[in-house]
């Protein structure tokens, strides 16, 4: 159960208890529980279920997470208002999502993002590409190409400004 997971990098023991206090107080959480609800409910063929929860994390949350999006454990949506992750998105381990983020398809492709990836408020990420591992996307910054592994990308359009392993 992924959740565990997202609870983990909180830094909150996962229980019952602190499930549902986190879940009425943090926006971000709530958003992570009901996409990872819709998820679940996608993957055993209740479509309409799936679609009711997306709905819901909409209104409460402001955030639309496709409940075909394949997102491993980890998540962490620091400030859910304005978030949008197209259902063709793949996200890895430990992503980090400030608020007003956009990761989109564009002429029918989707973003893939690798693990450990940070990215900042407003950022926007569209196409079919990747971006690299321990990447990290600045705040209103557009991505519009690939990204390697341990960048810092920033601006419009984004260009790399530092590769940490330098």
């Amino acid at each position: 159960m992924y959740l565990k997971y997202d609870f983990d990098r909180l830094g909150k023991k996962f229980n019952i208890l602190n499930l549902i206090r986190c879940y009425f107080s943090t926006s971000g959480i709530r958003a992570v529980v009901l996409y990872r609800l819709s998820s679940f409910l996608y993957k055993k063929k209740f479509k309409i279920l799936a679609a009711i929860i997306q709905q819901r994390n909409i209104k409460v949350n402001s955030c639309e997470i496709g409940y075909e999006t394949e997102i491993d454990k980890g998540l962490l949506i620091a400030h859910t208002p304005g978030i949008i992750i197209s259902g063709n998105s793949k996200i890895g381990k430990n992503v980090t999502i400030r608020q007003n983020v956009t990761i989109g398809e564009k002429n029918g492709g989707a973003p893939v993002i690798e693990d450990g990836v940070e990215i900042g408020a407003g950022a926007i990420i569209l196409g079919k590409i990747n971006i690299g591992k321990n990447s990290q996307i600045g705040a209103n910054a557009v991505v519009l190409t690939d990204v390697p592994e341990d960048s810092i990308m920033v601006g419009i359009p984004a260009k790399n400004i530092k590769t940490n392993k330098s």
